[in-house]
């Protein structure tokens, strides 16, 4: 297909065809560097396309919350907010000098993501660790009940991508990822390398084990593998020098 050249284009295309070959919707962001675009995408989930032109990054960036950046977890964030910096915009005013002092290397990456700027290349092949899939849900789901109900169509969707690798590589853990109504979001995982294909009955000890609040509203939920990595060199650790 003739796209022109525009990534616009190529991501409504790609949209389209999962949305026929697939079945599902999907998320897509277009920006200039890969920090940008990840961005995007996330910000019309579940189902939309979100630009960021050039032109518009300065004023996109400079109102976005540190918390939206790589890398910035809870901890990061509470000494960021301590400094008194909650936008990217707070972070330009701050300047590279004191991130770099409190962070380290991750001062200047803090910065540079504070501006926009992100060099790294896109690599467009490499070698899988893990697959997964998600959902994130229009409306809440309610309670541990309707997660349960929901986790047997996310497990059929596991398999389907499994099923599609030319060579399955062999499981070391499962695990699962939930986002609660405010947006905090917790995984467990468990090696769990007996498991050949993933059925629903693996999983929802897992759901049961990460779930405390049996009645608390979930945004997103989503699940999948990571294999055991047999090209890696296995070494026996020392346990005295």
């Amino acid at each position: 297909t003739d796209h022109k050249g525009s990534a616009t284009l190529m991501a409504r295309h790609v949209r389209e065809r999962v949305r026929q070959e697939v079945g599902i919707t999907i998320s897509a962001g277009v920006a200039p560097n890969k920090f940008l675009a990840k961005i995007a995408s996330d910000w019309e989930k579940p189902d939309g396309l979100f630009v960021i032109r050039p032109e518009d990054v300065a004023d996109f960036v400079r109102g976005l919350p540190v918390e939206k950046l790589f890398g910035v977890g809870q901890v990061t964030a509470s000494k960021l907010h301590a400094l008194g910096v909650k936008t990217c915009g707070d972070m330009q005013a701050l300047g590279p000098d004191v991130l770099i002092d409190r962070f380290g290397k991750q001062g200047y990456r803090l910065h540079e993501m504070a501006h926009g700027r992100d060099e790294r290349a896109v690599v467009v092949s490499r070698i899988a660790k893990s697959v997964s899939v998600e959902r994130t849900f229009s409306q809440d789901l309610p309670d541990m009940a309707a997660c349960q109900t929901v986790m047997a169509s996310l497990v059929a969707d596991l398999n389907l991508r499994l099923s599609r690798k030319a060579r399955r590589k062999p499981i070391h853990k499962l695990f699962i990822k939930i986002r609660y109504s405010d947006f905090s979001t917790h995984t467990l995982e468990r090696v769990r390398e007996q498991v050949k294909e993933p059925a629903l009955d693996d999983y929802l000890p897992l759901l049961a084990e990460l779930v405390t609040n049996r009645e608390r509203p979930v945004r997103l939920l989503g699940l999948g593998v990571r294999f055991r990595n047999d090209d890696a060199p296995v070494t026996q650790l020392r346990l005295f020098d």
